[in-house]
């Protein structure tokens, strides 16, 4: 907002300042709540998302492709662990949800459906230099 001459009041509930970009500890595990990686349409140049990110870094920032499996969830019971290996891809991620969790197969088709409802309606025009139209 301030890029586009608005004045722009940041304020800060934490005695730390950078709202999700710090880390802490809780019962002896500790949370990084920052970035860690933007899924699906930023590497898409007509997605609403790419465009803010290009606009407020003045496109500073180069994208790179995650690997395939990105993320773990890890979950122990007792001395049991048990992984659920997060791939990139809607298809690929759809896939392994539903087979984890075929009961939960209603919920995991409605989730998708509105995701791909909201990608479809955050997508932008551009003109020929790239900019939003």
């Amino acid at each position: 907002m301030a890029k586009a001459g608005k004045k722009v009041l940041v304020l800060e509930q934490h005695d730390v300042a950078g709202g999700n970009t710090h880390t802490f500890e809780e019962n002896g595990y500790e949370f990084d709540t920052g970035l860690h990686y933007i899924g699906g349409m930023v590497g898409d140049k007509r997605s609403l998302l790419r465009f803010l990110f290009d606009y407020i870094t003045d496109n500073g920032v180069e994208w790179e492709q995650m690997d395939n499996t990105y993320d773990i969830a890890v979950t122990r019971s007792g001395t049991e662990r048990e992984e659920f290996r997060i791939r990139s891809g809607f298809k690929e991620y759809k896939s392994d949800l539903l087979n984890r969790f075929p009961d939960e197969a209603n919920a995991i088709e409605t989730y998708f459906k509105m995701v791909d409802w909201a990608i479809n309606v955050t997508i932008v025009s551009q003109d020929s230099n790239g900019s939003a139209i």
